[in-house]
Formats: structure tokens, sequence, C-alpha cells
């Protein structure tokens, strides 16, 4: 299934196959993916810039309908908006589903990324002004866990993507934050 979905500083682009079928269990797992996408909306925003934020939406109005939910958003944002644009994706290796959900904020400082399931522990550049107790990972990771899936946190390396912000004149890295858990398939059974 191929989705895109919009609200004010929210874009997620779904790229999930429509037969990817895995062993978890559907109300545990909707809870780790929302909180997933959460975490993403709150520290991984990043500036747009109106030409690619016009690029999301040509390529979101022009793909035909599938469904009577399917809808095309029509909200226009003015250059350097920040954002969270969010990337749901889903693959299948061998006998394990990798499920993936990336941001394109500024990533998380590499020498914490082994703690971030650590109850209670924040990465060091969440803003200050955002909420959180710091249970959330740790939450999902004993979930993920708990349906016999293993958690894999990673920075995108943004070194060959970078692009001039139009407000500040700045040459910005153009990165990510990635999530990814893997979970058996329940084809076949």
């Amino acid at each position: 299934m191929s989705n895109s979905n919009e609200l004010d500083d929210l874009y997620i682009d779904q790229q999930v196959p429509e037969d990817i079928q895995v062993l978890a269990d559907p109300i545990e797992l909707q809870r780790v993916l929302a909180n997933l996408i959460e975490n993403a909306r709150r520290y991984g925003k990043a500036e747009v810039e109106m030409s690619e934020y016009s690029d999301m939406m040509t390529q979101q109005t022009h793909q035909p309908k599938k469904t009577e939910t399917d809808w095309s958003p029509t909200l226009i944002f003015e250059s350097g908006v920040e954002m969270a644009h969010i990337n749901i994706t889903a693959r299948k290796e061998q006998d394990w589903i990798v499920l993936g959900v990336r941001d394109h904020g500024e990533g998380v400082p590499p020498h914490v990324l082994h703690e971030l399931t650590t109850p209670f522990f924040r990465a060091n550049n969440a803003r200050s002004d955002v909420t959180g107790s710091g249970l959330g990972l740790a939450i999902v990771a004993k979930t993920v866990q708990s349906m016999g899936g293993e958690l894999k946190f990673s920075n995108i390396d943004s070194r060959t993507e970078s692009r001039l912000s139009q407000s500040s004149g700045i040459l910005k890295p153009y990165s990510g934050f990635l999530v990814e858990i893997r979970l058996k398939t329940a084809s076949g059974l």
C-alpha cells in the first residue's frame, strides 16, 4: 500500500506492500508505530523549502485514488516552515518483515544511540520545549521484544544529501533518524 497523509506539521509517506503480514499482536504493533510516529513528529522536524513541499504534493496529487479513503492534501505552507516528513516502509528479509520509521530531522548523537531504550533517558538534542518522559522508546523496545522482534536505531548519513536553507542561507545537512523493527513474517500460517 502506498499512501500519504498530512496534518499541519506532519507529512507521512507509507510504502508498505499489501502482502506484508507480520506475526505480532495488532494492538501492540499499532501502539509501537504510533509511538514512533509521535517521536518523529516531535523530534524529527526539519525546515521544508517550498520547492520540496511542492514536489511532495505533486507526487501525491498525481497518484490515482485506490479507495474512497485516499485523499489528496490541499494545505500549502510557506518556505522555511518546520514539519516532520516521516517515511514508513516495510520489506521482507527471509523469514522477517522489517518495518521502518524514518524522519528527516537532525538525527541522534551517535554516542547515545545505545541509550535510547533506557527508561527516562532523553537525547541531548531533544528540544527543551517538547514534553516527554523518556519512556516511549523503552516501552517500544519491551513491546517489540515481547512479540519476538528486534529493534534497531540508526542515523541517516547526510554527507551526500544537503540543501541550502532559503531563510538562513546556510547549507544544512539533510539527515534523519531511522528506527527498524524486525518481526517474524506471518505468511504461510
